[in-house]
């Protein structure tokens, strides 16, 4: 019961930190060459923290098969990569 509540945690924190990262690497200021890597890391890690109570509802399950989970987080990343080119568009 307790494995399956925090494996369940562990994947909705993934799956948010898989879109804010994507995202973040595309934004315009913290997405170029001035700020590093880790800054981008480190902060896609702390809004992760601050937004998973917010999101934690949304997602149901953890899938069963890796190919539903492969699925799932690449969804994830195209959806970060969108929202993080149509604010770099927005915002130039």
């Amino acid at each position: 019961m307790l494995t399956d509540v925090l494996q369940l945690d562990v994947f909705r924190f993934f799956l948010v930190l898989t879109r804010l990262g994507a995202a973040i690497m595309l934004l315009p200021g913290i997405g170029g060459h001035l700020v590093s890597m880790r800054i981008r890391l480190w902060l896609a890690v702390c809004i992760s923290f601050l937004m998973l109570p917010l999101l934690g509802a949304h997602f149901t399950a953890v899938p069963q098969s890796l190919g539903g989970m492969l699925l799932i987080v690449f969804g994830e990343i195209v959806i970060g990569l969108f929202i993080g080119t149509v604010v770099s568009f927005i915002m130039s």
